[in-house]
């Protein structure tokens, strides 16, 4: 879950994601969800690295309406013991 670029709008500049992604994690700790700081990557280096969050204990409608709470178009959700999921949470064309 990534709290950066809502709505896949990317260029929106640093302090409006670091301001989101702070948001982020202040629901989840005020709603007592475990989660750790990550960081997504391209394979080659063909972006910068995005922050991310893996939170813990959720079901799939609850990080589903977190996603879309922060105006994310996807999430990806896995379940222990099983592939990961790209969950859709808004169609865009």
């Amino acid at each position: 879950m990534a709290s950066h670029a809502p709505l896949a709008r990317v260029g929106q500049g640093f302090e409006i994601n670091k301001h989101w992604d702070g948001e982020l994690k202040r629901y989840l700790g005020l709603h007592d969800f475990a989660f750790f700081e990550g960081e997504g990557r391209g394979r080659f280096g063909e972006w910068p690295p995005e922050p991310s969050i893996l939170a813990f204990e959720l079901s799939r409608a609850e990080a589903s309406a977190i996603g879309r709470r922060f105006r994310q178009n996807a999430i990806v959700y896995v379940r222990r013991g099983r592939p990961a999921e790209l969950v859709m949470l808004r169609w865009v064309t």
